[in-house]
């Protein structure tokens, strides 16, 4: 290209390498717009973004969704035109897509992209989601390994042995036919193996077969009595990758009982240590249950792994497209006490508590701050990892 101006005529294997390389939304999309021919030689599906925070669940009228972006330091605010003037909560999310259930009618649904404002109705929820909080997730085909992408849906609410929800709604994204109801206990485990039968046979013979197999094991073919087993109400966190689902699961070991550890005694910078705080990798949702040695999981050996509190993990390869974000490290989100005013206002608001991003060595086995994440933050609603993506 030396002494040319043919910017145009830049060479595919080129463009891919720089796109490749940009981790931000704005900037690939930015890069795209440069001309029609850069357009067409990247496509969207090329790009790979680095992740964001989502800062609350709750929609306004105005449908505007905010982000923390950590590759920019920016608040990222998204509209999603489908959603204007609807009071929606989102209940979950995944593949760059966010499940939006209607607040005035708990049966109705939506998927959106908030990069592309597009949005598709999902089918009519099941009748148990009524009058309980409605949770979910959507699965990402590189995540699964699977070449659909399913939407997974279950509720909460007092009492925890509520018959009706101890079953999970899934879904494959286009199938006319609807959702299948699995038992919850049965679920989770086996839910690469679900997620592969209701592809190839459809959901009603999916459930024909589970209330078959439930036949002879007790009530609501749960062998637990009919309480609803969910990860977030459990304090463990889904994690799934290719055909192997895990739970990681989070705890504060309180080592002296007249005093609480970190973060309520001492103020953190990035770098010290959180003291007090594990996690630990289970098989099954069973608190009782034995701890998994991270060397005897190889499927998440070299994994980045995305915590966020009342959802799952995210498990994808280390790249450069993290930045400082290394493998075979939980990187989470943390309230925990300020060192000093940092000119966002927390602690000259009376709240001595800052939001931090912080990670967990899973070989070496500690818990470290990375930094603070700025910005005013609601305590009561913590923010979440979301992945953004055009492919979806």
């Amino acid at each position: 290209m030396e002494g040319s101006s043919d910017w145009a005529g830049l060479v595919v294997d080129i463009l891919e390498s720089i796109s490749g390389r940009l981790t931000d939304p704005t900037d690939f999309v930015r890069f795209r717009a440069v001309c029609p021919q850069w357009r067409d030689s990247i496509p969207v599906t090329h790009a790979r973004f680095s992740p964001w925070i989502l800062k609350s669940e709750e929609i306004g009228n105005s449908g505007d969704i905010q982000f923390y972006s950590l590759e920019s330091g920016k608040l990222q605010n998204m509209h999603v035109p489908a959603l204007e003037g609807k009071r929606t909560r989102l209940a979950g999310f995944g593949a760059g897509l966010l499940i939006g259930v209607d607040s005035e009618d708990e049966l109705s649904a939506v998927l959106a992209n908030p990069l592309t404002g597009d949005t598709s109705t999902l089918p009519r929820l099941p009748e148990w989601c009524l009058n309980c909080h409605t949770n979910g997730f959507v699965t990402d085909p590189k995540v699964t390994g699977e070449k659909d992408v399913f939407v997974v849906i279950y509720g909460y609410r007092w009492p925890v042995g509520d018959e009706r929800l101890g079953h999970i709604a899934l879904w494959r994204l286009g199938d006319a036919d609807g959702w299948a109801t699995i038992p919850s206990q049965r679920f989770w485990p086996m839910m690469p193996q679900y997620m592969s039968r209701l592809s190839k046979h459809g959901p009603r013979m999916l459930e024909e077969k589970m209330a078959t197999v439930a036949a002879g094991c007790g009530k609501n073919g749960l062998t637990n009595g009919g309480k609803a087993l969910i990860p977030v109400m459990e304090s463990a966190y889904l994690m799934e990758n290719k055909d192997r689902v895990r739970f990681l699961s989070q705890h504060w070991m309180f080592t002296d009982t007249a005093h609480l550890p970190q973060p309520q005694d001492a103020p953190v910078s990035p770098g010290d240590l959180i003291p007090g705080l594990t996690f630990e990798l289970r098989d099954t949702l069973d608190a009782d249950g034995d701890a998994i040695d991270w060397a005897d999981a190889p499927e998440l050996h070299g994994k980045v792994i995305f915590q966020s509190q009342d959802t799952g993990c995210y498990v994808l390869p280390a790249s450069d497209r993290f930045a400082d974000m290394k493998g075979n490290f939980v990187y989470f989100l943390s309230w925990q006490r300020q060192e000093e005013v940092d000119g966002d206002g927390a602690v000259g608001d009376g709240n001595a508590f800052g939001y931090f991003l912080c990670k967990w060595d899973m070989i070496r086995r500690f818990a470290t701050v990375v930094e603070k994440v700025p910005g005013a933050w609601d305590q009561h609603k913590p923010g979440m990892w979301f992945m953004p993506t055009f492919k979806y």
